[in-house]
């Protein structure tokens, strides 16, 4: 090799080096303008992961995953709640949903999905808090 194609491949790794990163932590904004703040909470279980949040015209839409914690080999269970809280810490809106069973092994019982439609809250100002509850009771 030459020192041109040299100093082309070195310029290349680290231009690669530098932009990808910046690519990588990129991720779809809900609203520039009102940007919502999400709060999760995790079990000894499981925690919630890659939580969206979009105003759409049937309500708040929230999607996320439920992602089990390192390789305990136990199934998902439970259940996910979702609250919309006001700025003075007031829920306004809340829903459970339920963390289906599945007959597959739970050895690969890794990853779950999850979505839910809530009212739009009348106010500017407000977040949501999604958490995963490992019992199936009311609390």
């Amino acid at each position: 090799m030459n020192t041109k194609h040299i100093r082309k491949f070195v310029f290349g790794a680290v231009f690669s080096l530098l932009v990808t990163p910046m690519t990588g932590v990129a991720h779809e904004s809900n609203d520039p303008l009102h940007p919502i703040p999400i709060e999760t909470v995790d079990s000894r279980l499981a925690y919630p992961t890659n939580i969206h949040v979009q105003v759409t015209d049937a309500g708040l839409e929230i999607k996320g995953k439920l992602k089990r914690k390192g390789h305990n080999n136990k199934t998902l269970r439970g259940h996910v709640d979702v609250e919309v809280i006001d700025s003075a810490g007031k829920v306004l809106e809340s829903k459970k949903v339920s963390i289906s069973s599945r007959k597959s092994s739970s050895k690969h019982d890794h990853i779950r999905g999850f979505s839910v439609v809530l009212e739009t809250p009348e106010g500017e100002e407000y977040s949501v808090k999604v958490s995963h509850i490992m019992g199936g009771h009311d609390h």
